[in-house]
């Protein structure tokens, strides 16, 4: 798709007026109907994403949210605009403005998109080996957010100047694709060799050979600790990668390759050719990245199957089917139903109904609010049997855990765990959700353990931060704590 990814510094070459067997007819028909279903996925994917708080928060798809961006600007101006050169056989409307825009996209958005890719399998390293350097906000904003908004600062910036404002002279040629090729800073000895160096070859074969280090880096570390691999635990993060870099080395490293081959002395006319086939097939990149995102965001694919397919999960997933043979007999035993009023000790636990109106325990009854006694958004609850029967309730929206003496259920409570408002703090609570002497404090993905009469928490389960990784919790919204083996699940 980027031509200026191949002789960006010839004059002698025009790729634009060279034939390839694939028909204008043909590239129409290809690009028009790839576009389509490929806009309509990557707007649903960013749908999913803005609108669900937890896959915004999640580090590892801001990146591809900068890429479908990127790659939706190409679909929607540099793709209809091949379009409609190939209908209308010149660029139309015939203006420089046409001209600069189409490069700008073109080349521009492009190559800002293979830069994003390249840093996408670095930061993979960073998330799945270097997790302590994004464990707190500041790690984050250094090493996550100031990265990529100086990357998108720089591809901005440097194309906006090198096609509208680099002092050269541009050749426009309406009759031909992308207006005659390439923009004159590609000529310039110094920003033509920079644009090739940096912006396009560098990071192509960095992300690949980043994607390959992952993967080695997941086996050696699995080697080195002498554990089984488990790849169940860096699957979704390798099909991702893989899948990314599939497209790279599969259009952008030909183009890369090729351009070498062509300083190294390969024939100009075989070098035209070659590129500007892959000049039509560097398009799949941008419409194949969306499908990529569809089937590598869990939660994504989950609302694609709910919405757009209409599936939902089933209850009972399996069940078992018993095939007898012909003439087979089947003996039943008919047991009479216990009578619980009788005076013999037996289990009534079957025949056992609940009482149709409940009486309220602990709370005040269809009333909520901050006092020690009513309740907000209870949650669940923990009886500790082993000291009086006293009730402990997680009330969710006062962000603490009250505790009802067993002997007295009705009167006042005493918050035990949180009560001082929604946040992070020790002596806080944020979405709390589960309690069993412990508080599951869920968005602040963490467990919380209250020694007695402690005015603050002591953190037993630290995740700092969302994740699918072994040594991460995501929003949880329960637990067990196994006594016998110290054990958290």
């Amino acid at each position: 798709m980027d031509n200026n990814q191949s002789l960006n510094n010839t004059e002698n070459i025009s790729l634009a007026t060279t034939e390839i067997f694939l028909s204008y007819n043909a590239r129409f028909w290809i690009l028009l109907l790839f576009d389509i279903p490929s806009v309509a996925c990557a707007l649903f994917v960013l749908f999913c994403i803005f609108i669900d708080r937890k896959l915004r928060s999640n580090i590892k798809n801001h990146v591809l949210v900068i890429i479908l961006l990127l790659g939706i600007g190409s679909q929607l101006i540099d793709v209809p605009f091949y379009l409609n050169f190939i209908v209308h056989s010149s660029v139309v409307p015939s203006k420089p403005s046409t001209c600069l825009l189409w490069w700008f996209v073109n080349i521009g958005m492009y190559d800002g998109g293979v830069i994003f890719m390249a840093w996408t399998a670095f930061e993979r390293h960073i998330i799945v080996f270097h997790e302590q350097w994004i464990s707190t906000r500041k790690r984050r904003i250094i090493v996550h957010y100031f990265p990529m908004c100086f990357l998108i600062l720089y591809i901005f910036i440097y194309y906006i100047y090198a096609i509208y404002y680099f002092p050269c002279e541009n050749t426009y040629d309406y009759t031909l694709p992308f207006c005659n090729e390439f923009p004159c800073y590609a000529y310039d000895p110094i920003m033509g060799i920079w644009d090739w160096i940096v912006n396009i070859a560098s990071p192509t074969f960095l992300e690949a050979l980043l994607s390959l280090a992952f993967i080695f880096r997941v086996l050696w570390q699995k080697h080195h600790s002498h554990l089984p691999i488990h790849w169940h635990k860096h699957r979704k993060m390798a099909i991702q990668l893989m899948s990314l870099s599939s497209l790279n080395m599969a259009f952008n490293i030909p183009l890369c390759i090729i351009n070498i081959a062509y300083f190294c002395g390969l024939p100009d006319d075989i070098v035209a050719e070659v590129t500007q086939c892959f000049t039509i097939l560097c398009y799949f990149v941008i419409f194949l990245f969306p499908f990529i995102c569809l089937a590598s965001i869990s939660g994504v694919k989950k609302t694609f199957y709910e919405r757009i397919l209409r599936r939902r999960r089933l209850l009972i997933q399996r069940f078992t089917v018993t095939v007898k043979p012909e003439h087979f007999s089947l003996q039943t035993t008919i047991r009479p139903i216990p009578d619980c009023g009788s005076s013999q000790t037996i289990n009534c636990r079957a025949t056992t109904r609940w009482a149709t109106n409940g009486n309220v325990i602990v709370g005040v009854g269809n009333e909520l609010g901050r006092d020690s006694q009513p309740l907000n958004l209870p949650g669940r609850i923990f009886i500790d049997t082993r000291y009086g029967n006293n009730v402990y309730v997680v009330d969710g929206n006062n962000y603490r855990v009250q505790k009802f003496f067993g002997n007295s259920l009705a009167s006042n409570g005493i918050t035990v765990v949180g009560g001082n408002g929604y946040g992070s703090e020790p002596n806080q609570l944020k979405s709390p959700v589960d309690v069993y002497v412990y508080a599951a404090d869920s968005s602040n993905h963490r467990i919380q353990m209250w020694p007695k009469a402690a005015p603050s928490g002591i953190t037993v389960v630290d995740t700092e931060g969302t994740g699918e990784y072994e040594n991460r919790v995501d929003y949880f919204h329960s637990m067990f704590f196994l006594e016998k083996t110290n054990t958290f699940y």
